[in-house]
């Protein structure tokens, strides 16, 4: 049996937002390579879509970029494994008094 390539995807923003018809929906933020925001966006087929910040361990071939955008975005179409993620603490003591 062939072993899949996976990727890990953190994604650093989770949050809930209300359409002015009063719909609740949740919108996700990735940071690519280059330390850019991008937002990430699941198919309908994903059943574990996490609620908070986390690691996602995806499969390679179940991820693609949408550029047909004004900014890329992420799309994800199944979820291996959520791992916890811990942001880092400030580190503003290293630049202010």
């Amino acid at each position: 049996m062939e072993e899949r390539v996976t990727r890990e995807i953190k994604i650093v923003k989770a949050e809930q937002k209300t359409t002015q018809d009063g719909k609740k929906f949740m919108t996700y933020k990735t940071v690519d390579k280059k330390g850019r925001l991008m937002d990430c966006k699941f198919r309908r087929e994903v059943t574990n879509i996490p609620t908070e910040p986390c690691v996602l361990v995806v499969p390679d071939d179940m991820c693609s970029v949408d550029k047909n955008r004004q900014f890329p975005v992420l799309w994800i179409g199944e979820i291996l494994e959520v791992k916890p993620y811990a942001q880092q603490a400030s580190n503003l003591g290293e630049y202010f008094d």
